[in-house]
């Protein structure tokens, strides 16, 4: 069977229900060795109030036995435990930092790193194509109106 790769369209020789030798994906997205990234990236893992929307919380210091404050919709709320903080709706930051960039030949590898979105130091290195949790940014809110005809 023959399949295209979904990135840079070069074609390829399948077996179903699996993609060539060597190629990543599935047989309906396959993704040929030449597209499979190669760098990794900064991936926060902090942890964020409002569904990973809000500011970060200081688990750190909570462990520590320390009180600390977030701000949820303009109410400064005083956190003394994880407890406390999972309350609030807490999710990952889930942000990736694609403006780094480091291949497994790269000699130097941050050991620190601040996230952009949040300020969170807590970090681990993915490809651009991980598999977010799903956990942050992702709420939403759904309204149905009925029509009345």
């Amino acid at each position: 069977m023959k399949v295209r790769c979904l990135r840079c369209g070069r074609d390829g020789e399948a077996s179903p229900p699996v993609p060539p030798d060597g190629w990543e994906g599935s047989i309906s997205e396959p993704i040929c060795p030449g597209c499979q990234s190669a760098e990794w990236h900064p991936h926060c893992t902090s942890v964020r109030a409002e569904s990973g929307y809000g500011q970060r919380i200081d688990l750190e210091a909570l462990a520590r036995g320390e009180s600390t404050t977030v701000d949820v919709d303009g109410v400064p709320v005083v956190l003394r435990s994880t407890s406390d903080a999972q309350s609030l709706d807490a999710a990952w930051c889930d942000y990736i930092d694609l403006s780094i960039a480091r291949t497994d030949g790269d000699a130097d590898w941050l050991t620190e790193w601040r996230c952009d979105a949040c300020g969170g130091t807590g970090f681990e290195w993915v490809h651009a194509d991980y598999m977010q949790s799903g956990l942050g940014g992702t709420s939403f809110d759904l309204r149905v109106e009925e029509d009345d005809t």
